[in-house]
């Protein structure tokens, strides 16, 4: 309490006091603004990074609602890929079934075609035959013919020498 009295009352004291505290404060003082000037430009920084994290939070929901678009559009896609394979499938059986169908309409009418060259054959073969017999019966209708022929003129010719020999007696 003394000296305090005595700082009061001594400008000199109280000078020295006040330099005394200032050399060991003013080192607190510039480390403080310092500080502060560094709490300011992490402050500003922190605000430059919150922008930056709102800017890419922005840019993410952007392209997260891309992203979901694209899978929409690609799941879209895979259906309508799903329901093409599902047709071409289906058009694959429908055409294996005509090509089947097609086999066996060709292999019907390879054997029509065969039963027909078969019965044309056979009726080729049957009509030489009738031919053939047609015309020994021709051959035998002719001898037969001749023969009665023959047998006629002979007959003609015994009436005629018959007759001839009526009228000459």
């Amino acid at each position: 309490a003394y000296m305090k009295i005595e700082r009061e009352m001594n400008p000199k004291a109280m000078q020295q006091e006040l330099d005394h505290l200032h050399k060991k404060y003013s080192p607190l003082e510039e480390d403080l603004e310092q500080k502060q000037a560094i709490s300011i430009n992490w402050k500003r920084r922190s605000e430059l990074l919150s922008q930056e994290v709102a800017d890419a939070q922005r840019e993410s929901t952007r392209v997260n609602e891309e992203i979901f678009c694209l899978s929409k559009e690609a799941a879209d896609a895979q259906q309508k890929i799903a329901r093409l394979n599902v047709e071409k499938r289906r058009q694959n059986e429908v055409i294996a079934g005509l090509r089947e169908e097609l086999g066996r309409i060709q292999l019907e009418g390879d054997e029509a075609q065969r039963c027909l060259e078969e019965r044309k054959n056979v009726e080729i073969a049957s009509t030489r035959e009738e031919l053939k017999i047609a015309l020994a019966q021709c051959e035998t209708l002719e001898a037969s013919r001749l023969e009665m022929k023959q047998n006629l003129d002979e007959f003609i010719d015994v009436l005629s020498i018959s007759s001839h020999d009526v009228h000459v007696t």
